[in-house]
């Protein structure tokens, strides 16, 4: 782990699970919050069972996201990376992702199952609030598919 002060802000660089990882951050208040699920995420996510190694939680009752090792307190809520919680659903439910810009559409996600989409749309101005609706859509439909096989 190597950590550098510029400008007031301390970088972490970090190798984790095989990617290097940069964080910027300042008095232990992650500034590079897009690389993170969103709080509301978070909750959903913790529902629906998703669980591995986390470098990051949100207090409860608080989107204030953290960086820490591990969590605090028991209350406080995991935040994984998004790329962690697309390889999640990925190996749990058998579902790829395709995030881009099209040549005649805005941004767009769709997921897929056995190579075909189930799932798109391709109205979203940035890529970051397409990858974003994606996680809400992958989230609304597995706690669906959950509560149909009960």
């Amino acid at each position: 782990m190597n950590v550098s002060m510029y400008g007031g802000l301390e970088y972490l660089q970090f190798l984790y699970f095989g990617l290097l990882l940069t964080l910027k951050y300042q008095n232990n208040k992650i500034i590079m919050k897009k690389e993170f699920v969103t709080y509301e995420q978070a909750l959903a996510l913790k529902e629906l069972g998703v669980g591995f190694p986390y470098i990051a939680w949100y207090l409860p009752n608080n989107p204030m996201l953290i960086l820490h090792p591990a969590p605090m307190t028991t209350m406080d809520i995991p935040a994984p990376l998004k790329q962690q919680v697309f390889r999640w659903f990925r190996e749990k439910y058998d579902w790829y992702l395709d995030l881009g810009h099209g040549e005649r559409v805005d941004f767009y996600y769709a997921i897929l199952k056995n190579s075909e989409p189930f799932e798109w749309r391709n109205d979203y101005s940035t890529y970051e609030e397409a990858e974003n609706a994606c996680i809400d859509k992958l989230i609304e439909i597995a706690k669906q598919q959950d509560h149909d096989r009960r």
